[in-house]
């Protein structure tokens, strides 16, 4: 009974001590890599006017090696392109009865609505998707109000 749990741990710490010494070869392996020059990054001689050797680098940018810590990248701002008819903020939309929250458009349908898109970026002709808001709960007889105007 006891033999059982102590098959196990010594299991787990065989497997520990594999994943540390990979761990630490892969590390190994890195900075040999990167201690290499290799043929492209080869410093090229020329000699110069002067009678002088010039050691030109193919390479200029410096090295950066993956245990140092990186710089951030700039955050990209997601809302950048979001169509909007109105300047108030997606919260204050969410208590809005007129409001049509998509997830690239924020819509007023209190406010006339006059979107600037790219005509590259229109639908051409009749798109044949609309979206219908309701002031109360969607009954059978909106429905039927909805396939009279023509919807399916």
């Amino acid at each position: 009974m006891f033999r059982r749990p102590l098959t196990w741990f010594v299991i787990c710490l065989l497997c520990l001590a594999g994943a540390l010494y990979f761990w630490r070869l892969g590390d190994r392996w890195a900075a040999e890599k990167s201690a290499t020059p290799s043929a492209q990054s080869a410093p090229e001689k020329k000699s110069s006017a002067t009678g002088r050797e010039v050691v030109v680098s193919a390479s200029t940018s410096p090295m950066v090696l993956l245990t140092q810590p990186q710089p951030a990248a700039p955050k990209k701002n997601k809302l950048a392109y979001r169509l909007s008819n109105t300047t108030k903020t997606a919260g204050q939309l969410l208590r809005n009865d007129h409001a049509v929250l998509l997830e690239n458009a924020l819509l007023d349908t209190a406010q006339p609505i006059s979107l600037t898109i790219p005509p590259h970026l229109r639908a051409p002709g009749d798109p044949g998707c609309y979206i219908v808001q309701s002031r109360r709960v969607v009954d059978d007889p909106f429905r039927a109000r909805l396939r009279a105007a023509g919807a399916e």
